[in-house]
């Protein structure tokens, strides 16, 4: 399997633990992350205004997010986004920046609002997060469970354990992707 560009939609970020994964794919090469300045604006508004956090609290978040590799930030697809058809106009945005990207997917929670037909003529997919985990897992399983040894070796404030990262997983809707890992815990 190629190393496929993924669009991560705003509802991503603020589940931390998921985009600590998604992350990691991204730089240890197993994926290609992508999203806009838009999407980060939506995640910060998300954070203050659903979850509770406060501004700063928001962009200290965002802040270890931004200085990535700025490949990462996708520009120029505001020109394109008026074109798009999806049920959600304010969804617009996040389509037109994944084909700006020439995205394979689009990683969001909320699939209601990119319906398959609308993008089966741009080569693009909108996928939950636990069926792409689950995917990369089957199709690039080395490199995924490198990924998660890795993402819980490097707690330590405070451990945590492959089997606790599994049940957090679960409460973050990722059943299918904990489920398949835990056939690889000893």
């Amino acid at each position: 399997m190629a190393k496929p560009v993924v669009l991560l939609d705003a509802n991503i970020f603020p589940a931390i633990w998921l985009l600590d994964i998604m992350l990691t794919l991204d730089e240890e090469q197993v994926i290609d992350a992508v999203w806009s300045e838009r999407i980060l604006e939506e995640t910060r508004r998300a954070l203050i205004e659903r979850r509770g956090r406060t501004p700063k609290q928001a962009d200290r978040l965002l802040s270890f997010i931004t200085p990535m590799n700025p490949t990462h930030c996708i520009y120029g697809w505001n020109q394109l986004e008026s074109t798009l058809d999806l049920p959600d106009p304010d969804d617009r945005h996040v389509l037109a920046a994944a084909l700006v990207a020439d995205a394979d997917y689009i990683v969001t929670y909320n699939l209601k609002d990119f319906p398959a037909e609308n993008l089966e003529r741009y080569a693009v997919a909108a996928v939950h997060p636990d069926e792409f985990l689950t995917m990369m897992l089957e199709h690039d399983q080395e490199n995924v469970l490198n990924v998660m040894n890795d993402v819980v070796a490097s707690k330590d404030n405070p451990p945590r354990t492959m089997n606790e990262e599994l049940k957090h997983l679960r409460k973050l809707r990722l059943n299918r992707f904990a489920d398949s890992m835990e056939q690889f815990i000893r």
